[in-house]
């Protein structure tokens, strides 16, 4: 997260962005590096810290955002990304997770971590897109999870990694 929040304190002021950050702070000097970051964002960018939401809630949340952020050092599967992309989502994310090349599908930017202006570059490229553009991505992102959550072999798969 303190990736993404410098990377939004970078964002050009012609850009108008609301970042919402859903989730626990369980860790109080970690969130303390947030909300330093948070405090420090120019008057364009207004960031906001939502806390946690039951999983029934999830979809509608999501259904009032444009784009999902998920820029973590690990992620084994990616649920999150899955349930932003369900939603006609795009996302930005890095790339320690199984989900690659997605700008060439029209989803979404892989981020390198190790490279933290490539970050910046699809924050900027997520906030300059046209509508237009934006309706494709996002029916992309709904079209590629479809494929996902109905892929009957796949959901049983993880169904019997828990019997």
């Amino acid at each position: 997260l303190p990736a993404v929040l410098k990377a939004m304190n970078q964002l050009p002021n012609d850009l108008k962005v609301v970042f919402d950050i859903y989730g626990s702070n369980e860790d109080p000097q970690y969130w303390q590096e947030c909300e330093t970051l948070i405090k420090a964002a120019p008057a364009h960018v207004k960031i906001s810290y939502r806390g946690g939401i039951q999983h029934s809630e999830v979809t509608e949340t999501l259904s009032h955002y444009d784009f999902g952020v998920l820029y973590t050092k690990n992620e084994n599967f990616g649920h999150t990304i899955v349930e932003y992309l369900s939603v006609g989502l795009p996302v930005v994310i890095s790339d320690k997770t199984p989900w690659n090349n997605l700008e060439e599908k029209c989803i979404g930017w892989n981020a390198p971590l190790a490279d933290e202006s490539s970050l910046l570059s699809a924050l900027i490229a997520a906030c300059q897109m046209n509508q237009k553009t934006y309706d494709i991505w996002s029916r992309a992102a709904f079209e590629f999870a479809s494929g996902i959550t109905n892929n009957k072999q796949a959901v049983e798969d993880n169904i019997a990694l828990f019997v």
